[in-house]
């Protein structure tokens, strides 16, 4: 998973103009110059946080991006060094060609990986990105060992994404961790096979568990320095990072370690075109599969999907691993005048420019944002119990919404009624999605008939659930016309 891509993108705004006393904790100057080399504009911060504090833990992501390149070049050097590369990864029918030998065989699962990239897997929020390197990699780790999978680590994980939304050290950094990932699958599926073959006797048993170990480790030792810097940077507890990466991304972890034991068979008993063959099938089937549960207009999930994953955002709190969340559900106030000037053309432009500034403003990696249906939008906060912290974040919303967006027809002023409502971990008693949907949605109503005064507007208990509340109004209607 490569997470580097938004690491400056997505870091703690500094802004040195913060009316609060400066802790002790930096000197004065070091953080307005750290501030100046920031160019952060996403992490909200916890309440009172102050600007050295966010510096620090800026410093602290930096210094483990420095640790990753070090480490990855270090062991890349002694791997190439003292780690030959293995002869199995050279395909005997490419002999006389720039791609013969161990080196030609290192330079084609370049090539290989490199196909990778044509097609990226992202979370629904944009904030994550899944590139199927590292099946390739893992398939030149187990043909050439360490050294092998390093460099093909090293010259194959790039997209065009990455370069054009991370700084350099950014790209290097991720490039660095998955080497690294590399040399501790090429190592484990050495000493696995080796030892299975002393227990077991038995080199075709040994040789597949042992692939399938080495692409575990490869696995986890990828994603587990992404989740690191996922951590430090969005300064999330353990759980959360945990809980993105087995939510978004569980399904092509395992497709990619079942693909690295493919690859590696394929080129053994078929020949070195057959994992081209194969990397060509993946990347039509994610080219082609349809993005059911992603809004065509806008990329954020449907209502279905967006249900479904708070839900499983929701387990995580009743077992205890999250200490709740938030449900803020907004609705844009007579869209119908959008539509009724001529098509349905400037209506979606509004529903664009809405989700992309949602996106803007909401930038917490962990959240799941959705286009529920026509003109209406949720987000949920993972772990965001805090009602100041909520409203403030509301409020941003309706203030950023609220700024004119220009359409064919020259700029319009949208104005937007938003709810939450805030539910803590109470283990099996914990909500459902749909509980949380169904409190919001009211709070959204009671926003929008209260006026600016009361938007936006946070349940409570006395609000009751939305089937309370179309009872309610229905008797009020009712009394009125009887009047």
């Amino acid at each position: 998973m490569n997470v580097h891509a938004s690491v400056l993108a997505r870091s703690a705004p500094l802004d040195t103009r913060d009316d609060r006393d400066p802790s002790p904790g930096l000197p004065r100057r070091i953080v307005d110059l750290l501030a100046r080399f920031d160019r952060g504009t996403g992490h909200d911060g916890k309440p009172g946080e102050t600007v050295e504090a966010r510096v620090t833990r800026r410093a602290i992501l930096l210094g483990f991006t420095a640790a990753e390149i070090i480490a990855g070049l270090a062991l890349l050097v002694v791997a190439t060094i003292t780690v030959p590369i293995g002869p199995a990864i050279a395909s005997p029918a490419l002999d006389g060609t720039a791609l013969a030998g161990t080196t030609g065989g290192v330079l084609l699962w370049t090539l290989f990986g490199l196909l990778g990239s044509v097609r990226t897997v992202s979370s629904a929020d944009g904030a994550g990105h899944f590139t199927f390197h590292l099946p390739f990699v893992g398939a030149a780790m187990i043909l050439g060992g360490p050294t092998a999978g390093a460099w093909v680590a090293i010259l194959a994980t790039t997209d065009r994404r990455e370069l054009q939304s991370q700084p350099w050290y950014g790209v290097l950094a991720n490039h660095a961790s998955i080497a690294i990932a590399a040399i501790a699958g090429g190592i484990t599926y050495a000493l696995a096979r080796e030892g299975l073959i002393g227990l077991t006797g038995d080199i075709g048993l040994a040789t597949f568990v042992a692939v399938l170990l080495a692409g575990v480790v490869l696995e986890a030792v990828a994603n587990g320095l992404a989740i690191v810097t996922i951590k430090i940077r969005d300064d999330m507890d353990w759980a959360k990072v945990l809980s993105i990466v087995i939510d978004d991304f569980r399904s092509e972890t395992l497709l990619e370690v079942a693909l690295i034991w493919s690859l590696v068979i394929a080129s053994a008993t078929v020949g070195w075109w057959a994992p081209l063959v194969i990397g060509l099938c993946v990347v039509l089937y994610l080219a082609t599969r349809p993005a059911s549960g992603l809004d065509d207009l806008t990329g954020m999930l449907k209502k279905r999907a967006f249900l479904g994953k708070v839900d499983r955002k929701l387990g995580w709190m009743r077992l205890g691993m999250s200490p709740g969340g938030t449900m803020l559900m907004l609705d844009i106030i007579k869209f119908s005048r959008f539509n009724n000037k001529g098509d349905y053309s400037i209506g979606d432009e509004i529903i664009t420019e809405v989700a992309a500034r949602m996106r803007a403003t909401l930038q917490r990696q962990e959240d799941i944002l959705s286009r529920l249906m026509g003109d209406e939008f949720a987000v949920f906060f993972v772990g965001l119990v805090d009602p100041e912290i909520a409203r403030a974040k509301a409020t941003a919303l309706i203030e950023a919404v609220s700024r004119p967006i220009l359409t064919r027809e020259g700029a319009e002023t949208v104005a937007i009624s938003v709810g939450f409502v805030i539910a803590e971990a109470r283990g099996i008693s914990t909500w459902s999605a749909s509980a949380m949907l169904d409190r919001a949605v009211v709070a959204e109503k009671i926003a929008k008939e209260t006026g600016p005064e009361g938007n936006p507007h946070m349940w409570v208990e006395a609000d009751g659930t939305k089937h309370e509340y179309v009872a309610t109004h229905k008797g009020h209607e009712a009394a009125a016309t009887a009047e």
